[in-house]
């Protein structure tokens, strides 16, 4: 039975890879997501806590005022915490899951990509001349414990220096996994607003997530009993449903590991004659966005900064200093990027559109002409529909600052 989850992108939810299933799974989660919503935004600037939830709005990283409530700015608010908590979706990887949860590809010499194959955020492997430096630590403490052989198929050199290219749990829960596995001396670098966000706003965040969940998961429990369904989708949803009750199990139980080193502005290594650049370009999708650039491979590791095959935009985001990053890369001359989310990417092509939406967005004054021009960008692979729900979200998030 095929129970693989499609690698999930921006704006979609997760369903199962035999035709047919997504409708029931799309609908239950877009109930959570409804939740989500009723409960987002009876938020008010400078709360501090609502059912188990403690995060001060006012103090979050470019949020001064909460945004009025629209079909497409707080569903996506909403699907971000979706996709936080689908990106724990991984129970404990057997040695044989190993080439399975993870594509590592060499973009240039000692340097890999590390792509995932099912869901998770992208990272990265630089191996220097005397040790290795990771980017980002995955999605769940099982999918870093499943990465540390990979690592040491390639070399025997010690893992020093975990960098998390920004505060969200699908980049940072693998931190506990590398702290507890590793000797001394070790260190997960950050930028401060990274360490600050991940203190403060990833310990509410998390059980509000497994809450959310644990009902989502209830109402799906009570659909196989009560909803007529056919013996492989019967089938299918109970594992689906059984998979999530042990993911939920997994997040509820995660520790939060903040970094152990931060700075601001610029963090240059010297490893030899190579140069790794670790460069401060938020606030922006969050307030502490890092790249790390390695500028004679013309090689950069973006994180959510550049995601495929469209960006993530959450209200609280900068439009402006999101573009300003965009064009830092743009500068560099890169031959390889490698995305927080979605395929590896050659070249500059997505760059460059990425860069022309964020322009037409920031200049457009109505939705309509919005949708007019930007449909010219539209890569000839994405769906229409998907491409204008993207860019109207994205409007959204300019329109709410």
């Amino acid at each position: 039975m095929d129970l693989r989850i499609p690698r999930l992108q921006p704006g979609c939810l997760p369903g199962f890879s035999r035709a047919g299933q997504r409708p029931v799974l799309t609908g239950l989660l877009e109930e959570q997501a409804d939740e989500l919503i009723n409960q987002t935004t009876r938020l008010k600037p400078g709360d501090t806590k609502y059912e188990g939830i403690r995060v001060n709005i006012s103090q979050a990283p470019g949020v001064d005022r909460m945004p009025p409530r629209t079909d497409s700015n707080w569903r996506i608010r909403s699907m971000t915490w979706l996709l936080i908590a689908f990106s724990m979706w991984l129970a404990q990887p057997t040695d044989d899951d190993d080439d399975v949860l993870f594509d590592i590809t060499e973009i240039a010499r000692g340097v890999h990509a590390v792509m995932r194959e099912q869901i998770g955020a992208n990272g990265a492997i630089v191996i220097t001349d005397r040790d290795v430096i990771v980017v980002d630590s995955q999605s769940s403490p099982a999918a870093a414990r499943a990465l540390l052989p990979r690592i040491r198929k390639l070399t025997d050199l010690p893992i020093r220096l975990v960098v998390n290219t920004h505060w969200h749990t699908d980049h940072v829960l693998g931190n506990r996994a590398y702290l507890e596995s590793l000797p001394q001396p070790f260190d997960i670098v950050a930028h401060a607003a990274t360490r600050r966000d991940i203190s403060r706003l990833g310990p509410g965040l998390l059980p509000a997530t497994v809450r959310f969940g644990r009902q989502a998961l209830e109402r799906g429990r009570n659909r196989l009993k009560s909803e007529a369904f056919s013996e492989v989708q019967r089938s299918d949803l109970t594992a689906f449903l059984d998979d999530y009750e042990l993911c939920l199990d997994q997040l509820s139980a995660a520790d939060l590991a903040v970094p152990t080193m931060t700075f601001e502005g610029e963090l240059t290594l010297h490893r030899g004659g190579q140069e790794i650049r670790l460069v401060h370009l938020g606030p922006a999708h969050t307030a502490g966005d890092v790249v790390v650039v390695l500028p004679e491979e013309r090689v950069a590791m973006a994180g959510d900064l550049l995601t495929a095959p469209r960006l993530y935009a959450d209200p609280g985001a900068d439009l402006n200093r999101w573009l300003e990053a965009l064009r830092f890369l743009d500068d560099k001359d890169l031959a390889v990027i490698v995305p927080g989310h979605g395929p590896l990417l050659r070249g500059e092509e997505h760059l460059h559109r990425m860069i022309a939406v964020l322009e037409l967005v920031l200049e457009s004054s109505d939705e309509a002409s919005l949708l007019e021009r930007g449909a010219d960008l539209r890569p000839q692979e994405t769906d229409a529909a998907a491409w204008s729900a993207f860019l109207r979200e994205t409007l959204a998030v300019k329109d709410s600052r």
